[in-house]
């Protein structure tokens, strides 16, 4: 019966692994097509679009809205298609894991999102990473997302204030990244980490919907796990664990 049940168990496990295998096929085919057929277009649509907004003088005041709506769309598709092409890229473009200075790469993404802080008179603290496994590139991308979801949800009464900070627990580092943001309804918990998920209109937040699933996407890619814990008025915290070495994987 034992048996029985470990090759009915094998089985489910080669067809599952089969189904990703395709599923991991069509996305790089997507990608080729985003890369290539999809985008041509759309930067003849811009090109052109830019031409008329150059000699606009005889527009009257309801076509020149019409065309910078139009652009205005054809930035937001831009935007998408080169967010689906980094998602699809993760696992085929990704680097190998090696160990490296978490505090130092927290230090360079804190550092691009300089002009973000500043803007925003944000507080970024952090209690310091310590060493980390694993596609140094990537994890700085989750880190950067995180931090910049952080200060751009934030609350309207108060300054955005947030906390990175990290903690080691068997084979796995866990970092934590805080906010006092405007937090959400804890129901969402899972749902926001899907593909195009937007718990706000993009009137109120900018942005594609895709940060989130890329970062999921990056952490299971490092036999991780994300996960959130929020309130609605509270603010978020974003959990994502990572192994420590090659030999916790």
């Amino acid at each position: 019966m034992r048996i029985t049940s470990r090759r009915t168990a094998e089985q489910l496990l080669t067809i599952a692994l089969e189904k990703a295998h395709e599923s991991n096929q069509e996305l790089e085919r997507f990608a080729f097509l985003a890369s290539h057929d999809l985008q041509e277009p759309l930067r003849k649509i811009q090109m052109f679009g830019d031409r008329i907004q150059c000699s606009a003088e005889g527009l009257n005041d309801r076509h020149a809205s019409y065309l910078k709506r139009m652009m205005d769309s054809a930035e937001r598709m831009q935007k998408l298609i080169k967010g689906l092409l980094s998602f699809s890229r993760i696992d085929r473009k990704g680097e190998s894991f090696k160990s490296f200075d978490g505090d130092n790469a927290l230090a360079e993404t804190l550092l691009d999102l300089e002009l973000v802080i500043k803007e925003s008179n944000a507080q970024v603290d952090t209690t310091g990473l310590g060493d980390v496994f694993g596609d140094r590139r990537q994890l700085q991308r989750v880190l950067l997302n995180l931090i910049n979801n952080g200060i751009k949800f934030s609350a309207p009464e108060r300054a955005p204030r947030v906390s990175i900070s990290s903690e080691r627990k068997a084979n796995e580092l866990i970092v934590a990244v805080k906010d006092n943001g405007i937090g959400f309804d804890p129901e969402f918990s899972e749902q926001i980490f899907n593909l195009f998920e937007r718990l706000h209109g993009r009137s109120a937040y900018a942005g594609t919907g895709l940060g989130l699933a890329i970062c999921k996407k990056i952490v299971e890619r490092h036999h991780g796990r994300i996960w959130v814990e929020t309130e609605v008025g509270q603010g978020s915290t974003f959990y994502f664990s990572l192994p420590i070495s090659a030999q916790a994987i």
